[in-house]
């Protein structure tokens, strides 16, 4: 389960709504290596990393590159946060971030 009050899950959530997608990205490995392989929030925190990695590619120009980060996502949150992959799945669809909600909103 992820702590939420976790600063470097919260700085990742900051840099992410302000659209520093790569320091999120970072922000959340961080987490992710100190978590326990065990950890059921580990599978959690990987696919917020590979969403972070899918936006900071579709803002580098690579959509491809976001395809591929956006279906390693999906196999690691599997059904965890909806709202999020399917609007990041639309982002990638029409090649812009623009309208992407807050993360804040959609882990509270």
């Amino acid at each position: 389960m992820l702590k939420t009050n976790d600063p470097d899950l919260r700085e990742g959530m900051r840099l992410f709504n302000e659209g520093k997608h790569f320091e999120a990205h970072e922000a959340w490995e961080a987490l992710w290596r100190r978590m326990e392989k065990p950890d059921p929030g580990r599978e959690s925190i990987q696919g917020l990393i590979q969403l972070a990695a899918a936006c900071h590619h579709l803002v580098q120009g690579n959509p491809k590159g976001a395809q591929g980060c956006l279906e390693n996502a999906r196999k690691h949150l599997g059904s965890s946060f909806p709202e999020l992959v399917r609007a990041i799945e639309q982002a990638v669809e029409r090649g812009s971030l623009d309208g992407l909600p807050k993360l804040v909103t959609v882990l509270e």
